[in-house]
């Protein structure tokens, strides 16, 4: 643009229109050549595609800045060369489609590592177990790698957005197995409680791995419960699991603000053997006194 405005002062409008147009040429080489040269890492590569994100925000940026820095200094009948925002969608949306199409890349590959940790009938049993525990690990783990990369080129805040969503496909994975069955025995219980907790656990390494302390300006209580969809309610399930009625009541607050009533009546099914009150009924009840 120094140069735009360099030409136009002299008086070598042609030439300003061909520095316009390569301006433009080299944006529309970058769409192109860009995601071609790196085709397959931007699906697969949380770092490169955050760098190919950052860069088109970066391009975007400046582009709309191009007419209030240098618009100025151009007489009136030629600051329309320093326009450039019909290119500004199309750079937006290059760098958020690769980089929606990585998080589902990597929500996929994270659905399938976690399908070995089956909560259903059997999961007391020794082997059984420890291919639950080996699926969530390598999970967390891969979960703790993306978001490291993510780190790489992402600000704090969207950095914290993204990698609550990576966690979030964990937390919200087991919640929906648990949910899903019909019985637990009193052994499976305290093994689907262990896996919580490690879940717990491991996914938090994620958070500290890519320099994020845990708790947001809202929340300082050092809980992720406002940063990773289905934290609070996994948080919640590892401690009532297997509870009697009593200690349903002490939650009661918590309960009803992040379950809702056909997950927390199944999580009473799942808990309770000979309680005297209905799985129904005591949600009637800690619904009705929740406020």
């Amino acid at each position: 643009m120094e140069e735009i405005v360099t030409a136009v002062e002299h008086g070598r409008s042609e030439v300003a229109h061909d520095l316009n147009k390569l301006v433009r040429e080299l944006c529309t080489l970058f769409a192109v050549l860009r995601p071609y040269a790196q085709k397959a890492q931007l699906k697969t590569n949380a770092r490169c595609c955050a760098v190919f994100l950052a860069d088109s925000l970066y391009l975007v940026h400046v582009l709309i800045l191009m007419p209030y820095t240098y618009g100025t200094k151009l007489p009136f009948e030629h600051r329309q060369l320093s326009f450039f925002v019909d290119l500004v969608p199309q750079l937006r949306r290059l760098g958020e489609n690769h980089f929606f199409a990585m998080l589902r890349h990597h929500q996929e590959q994270l659905v399938s590592t976690l399908r070995p940790c089956d909560l259903g009938p059997g999961l007391s049993r020794d082997r059984t177990f420890i291919a639950a525990e080996a699926a969530l690990g390598a999970a967390a783990q891969q979960a703790k790698a993306a978001v490291q990369g993510l780190a790489a080129a992402l600000p704090e805040q969207l950095l914290r957005e993204v990698a609550g969503v990576i966690v979030g496909i964990i937390c919200q994975n087991l919640l929906g197995k648990l949910f899903a069955l019909q019985h637990l025995a009193p052994d499976e219980v305290s093994c689907v409680t262990a896996l919580f907790t490690a879940a717990l656990a491991m996914s938090r390494q994620a958070f500290a791995a890519a320099g994020l302390a845990e708790g947001t300006q809202r929340r300082q209580d050092g809980t992720l419960d406002d940063d990773v969809p289905g934290w609070a309610a996994l948080t919640l399930v590892a401690d009532l699991l297997g509870s009697e009625f009593s200690r349903f009541l002490e939650r009661r607050g918590a309960l009803v603000k992040v379950l809702n009533r056909e997950e927390a009546v199944r999580l009473m099914q799942l808990s309770w053997r000979d309680e005297p009150i209905a799985p129904e009924e005591a949600w009637a009840v800690l619904a009705g006194g929740a406020d």
